[in-house]
């Protein structure tokens, strides 16, 4: 190679090139002091990622940790009320069970010796009885013979016994049930017979019989 100029070596194919040559013309690879040109070299670089996480991400902010752990809290708090809620109503319907009847049996007492009569230790004297003196005789009394009924009573008997046939003989007696067209046509029928035909309803009741039949037939009644 010419002298004044510099040879950059290939790391894939040890094949010499100019420094100034940005392929190897071996095979065409990237030279390492190859620089861009144009566009771009002119963009930024990038930026180096770094292999941790940001502070900011790795760390959450106190509000979202907060928030779950009000959420917890909250939680803790209902199962704690349930809990206290659930043994309070337990112990209010609880079965108390009844207290047991103890029978204590009384202790036979030692029955008494029976205390002798005072008849039998001290001998009685025999006393005389005097005897009573008999009552006088009660006269039986006397029966009082009944005071006589008053008149107006002795009289009521013979008004009822006389207004009954009264009533009886009235014709109207079997009628008063009926309406007022068949009621006259049954007073007419009573007064037909013979026990009724001289009481002053039936000749009222043939004296009417007697002026339909003029008002029906003027030759007759003339």
């Amino acid at each position: 190679m010419r002298e004044g100029f510099m040879t950059v070596v290939c790391d894939a194919c040890k094949t010499e090139n100019r420094d100034t040559a940005m392929f190897c013309r071996g095979c065409t690879g990237k030279l390492p002091g190859f620089a861009t040109t144009g566009p771009a070299a002119l963009a930024s670089p990038r930026k180096p990622t770094s292999a941790r996480p940001r502070a900011g991400a790795a760390g959450a902010s106190p509000s979202a940790v907060e928030f779950p752990r009000i959420w917890l809290g909250l939680g803790l708090l209902i199962a704690a009320m349930a809990i206290a809620f659930t043994g309070w109503y337990a112990y209010v319907t609880r079965k108390v069970a009844a207290p047991a009847v103890q029978t204590v049996a009384a202790a036979p007492t030692p029955s008494a010796a029976p205390a002798l009569p005072l008849t039998l230790i001290t001998p009685v004297e025999p006393v005389q009885s005097t005897p009573a003196p008999a009552p006088p005789p009660v006269a039986a009394p006397v029966p009082s013979a009944p005071p006589p009924a008053p008149a107006r009573e002795q009289r009521r008997p013979v008004h009822m016994a006389s207004a009954a046939p009264a009533a009886a003989a009235d014709p109207r007696s079997r009628c008063s049930h009926l309406n007022f067209i068949a009621a006259a046509r049954c007073e007419a029928a009573q007064c037909d017979r013979a026990e009724y035909s001289r009481h002053p309803r039936c000749a009222a009741v043939r004296e009417d019989r007697r002026r339909d039949e003029a008002r029906r037939n003027p030759l007759m009644a003339n």
